[in-house]
């Protein structure tokens, strides 16, 4: 499903790549990472599992451009990963959501955003991504 979905908007996938969850390294998928040498990978995984992926891969030789999910944004991926494991790569970003209210999804949702105290607040940058309704398009 994945290949025939990212085959459908022009993406060629390299590689699946599918480990258990909270292994204490993924050297062995790093490095596989690193010599399949991607334009970009697409990670969904937790955050802690995430940086040390991305820092194995670093140490196989390897700056890549990487995606990751709304987990990244705990402060585990960060203090996993660290400033320096960032700069080792060429981008590290993580997909986010924000309302749309252009769609017909937004007369349900619009009470819920602008009626709740500190709903939809935009001083802090991460809750936008933690707590935006579901929109569709």
């Amino acid at each position: 499903m994945l290949r025939l979905a990212a085959g459908a908007v022009g993406i060629e996938v390299l590689e699946r790549i599918d480990v258990p969850a909270e292994q204490p390294s993924y050297r062995a998928e790093a490095e596989k990472i690193a010599d399949l040498a991607p334009d970009v990978v697409i990670v969904q995984a937790g955050g802690v599992e995430s940086a040390t992926l991305i820092n194995e891969t670093a140490e196989a030789g390897a700056s890549l451009n990487w995606i990751g999910e709304t987990g990244w944004v705990i402060p585990e991926f960060m203090a996993a990963l660290g400033a320096d494991g960032v700069a080792t790569q060429q981008s590290v970003g993580f997909a986010a959501f924000s309302y749309n209210d252009s769609t017909p999804a937004w007369d349900f949702y619009a009470p819920l955003w602008t009626n709740t105290p500190g709903y939809g607040d935009t001083t802090e940058t991460h809750r936008i991504n933690t707590t935006s309704p579901p929109m569709t398009s």
